[in-house]
C-alpha cells in the first residue's frame, strides 16, 4: 500500500490520493482518546451485579430488565437500551462522548461498535438490525433499519424508516 493514499473495499482497492483532511482528523480524535484517557483516569466503575455495565463519572447505563444482553457485551455510561434489544457477543456500546440509545427489539450482533460523538448522539431505531462488527458512530437509524456486516456509519448520518445498508458499506458522515 502506498502512503498518501485513500484505500476503500475488502479487498482494499486504492481510490485517490489523500489529501491529508482525513489524516488531520483521525490525528484529533486520537488526540482526543488521549486527552479521555487522561482526564478521566479512575471514573469508570462496574455496577453491582452487572459485568461488564460500567458507570462513567455520573453517566449510568439504563438496560431495560427484558433486554439481552450477552456476557461478553460492554455498554458503558451514558446508555439506554430498550425493551426486548438484543446484544450480541461482543458488543460494545459506549456513551462516554455523548447519548447512545437503542430502542425496543432492535438487534446487534457478534462485535457491533456503537459510540456517540460528542454533542452527537447514537439512536438506533425500534426493530432495526446491526449486523456484525458494523461501526455507527454519532448517527441516528430509524425504525426497521438493516446495517450489514463490517459496515461504517459516520458522524451525523440520518438513516431514514425502512432502510438497507449493504455489507462493507462506508457512510461517510456530516449534514
Amino acid at each position: 500500500l502506498e502512503a498518501d493514499t485513500l484505500y476503500v473495499g475488502s479487498p482494499a482497492k486504492a481510490i485517490r490520493a489523500h489529501d491529508g483532511h482525513g489524516l488531520a482528523i483521525q490525528e484529533r480524535i486520537t488526540d482526543e482518546y488521549i486527552g479521555f484517557a487522561r482526564d478521566y483516569p479512575s471514573t469508570l466503575s462496574a455496577l453491582p451485579g452487572a459485568h461488564r455495565v460500567f458507570q462513567l463519572d455520573t453517566r449510568i447505563p439504563e438496560v431495560h430488565p427484558t433486554a439481552h444482553v450477552h456476557a461478553s457485551a460492554v455498554i458503558v455510561g451514558n446508555v439506554v437500551v430498550g425493551e426486548h434489544a438484543v446484544l450480541g457477543a461482543g458488543v460494545v456500546l459506549r456513551g462516554d462522548n455523548g447519548p447512545v440509545q437503542v430502542d425496543a427489539h432492535a438487534r446487534l450482533e457478534t462485535n457491533a461498535v456503537v459510540h456517540a460523538s460528542r454533542n452527537v448522539p447514537t439512536r438506533i431505531g425500534s426493530l432495526s438490525h446491526v449486523s456484525a462488527n458494523a461501526v455507527l458512530h454519532g448517527c441516528l437509524l430509524g425504525s426497521h433499519v438493516h446495517i450489514g456486516e463490517r459496515a461504517v456509519i459516520l458522524d451525523k448520518t440520518i438513516v431514514e424508516d425502512h432502510v438497507r445498508i449493504e455489507k462493507n458499506t462506508f457512510v461517510k458522515g456530516g449534514l
